[in-house]
């Protein structure tokens, strides 16, 4: 079973295994964090608990990778603008994540061609 957070497809052990851990978590935060006016166990807090623990990957904006010696990633700086952030998944650990939204608040996702790396690119307006 898979899930996507941030453009990220974490997959599970089992689908028994990714219930057990959405139902785990969503006790977890209705317990912390109750059910007051206007507070909700919901969006980062929630995603966060519920996948694997792993890194969070470095962002590098687009600009800055046009140059690359890969050409997987060189291709897909060349293709968005300077401001977009680029980051590989490439051989990353179950649970990594590329956290785009606390850098960007609007963004659409661009991915290189066969490969598993992400560009967030602005949204405009």
């Amino acid at each position: 079973m898979q899930y996507r957070e941030g453009g990220l497809h974490v997959e599970a052990d089992s689908l028994p295994h990714w219930l057990d851990r959405l139902i785990g978590t969503a006790e977890e935060l209705v317990e912390e964090t109750g059910f007051e006016e206007g507070v909700q166990p919901y969006a980062d807090d929630f995603w966060d608990l519920l996948q694997l623990d792993g890194p969070e990957l470095p962002l590098h904006p687009a600009a800055a990778l046009r140059g690359s010696p890969d050409p997987v990633v060189a291709r897909l700086a060349a293709r968005v603008p300077d401001g977009a952030l680029i980051a590989d998944l490439r051989g990353v650990r179950p649970g990594s994540r590329a956290r785009f939204d606390r850098s960007l608040r609007r963004y659409r996702l661009d991915r290189a061609v066969g490969a598993p790396v992400f560009a967030a690119v602005p949204a405009e307006g």
